[in-house]
């Protein structure tokens, strides 16, 4: 199905989710970008990006978007083709993340946050 296809009111539905999805990404990774940024850690996927970052030339976004093209072609090898919302959400999310952190809109913190406990059993 073309994307142009159809009555101007399917086009502009069309349109709308395209949109939709593109800000919903870009929220994503503003989120990916603060968890990282914030010292308390982030979630599993972003770490093994960061961990790549840090130990190759690649930034996180480019990390990213490496790690998806392998598990989406293992996948794709494996009979389960991508749909045209998996290649926009690694590559967008990759690129939105590298773009946010180029701009330093979020600072990292200056300290990491680490608990400290004290033992009740003294």
């Amino acid at each position: 199905m073309a994307v142009w296809a159809g009555t101007s009111q399917q086009r502009v539905a069309t349109i709308q989710r395209w949109a939709l999805l593109v800000v919903g990404l870009f929220l994503f990774a503003l989120a990916l970008v603060l968890a990282l940024q914030s010292g308390l850690g982030a979630y599993l996927g972003m770490v093994l990006h960061d961990g790549i970052a840090r130990d190759t030339p690649l930034t996180v976004g480019q990390a990213s978007i490496a790690v998806s093209i392998i598990a989406v072609g293992g996948s794709w090898f494996l009979g389960v083709a991508p749909g045209v919302g998996t290649i926009a959400n690694f590559l967008l999310t990759g690129v939105f993340t590298d773009l946010i952190r180029w701009m330093n809109s979020v600072p990292p913190t200056s300290q990491p946050v680490v608990a400290h406990s004290k033992s009740r059993h003294q």
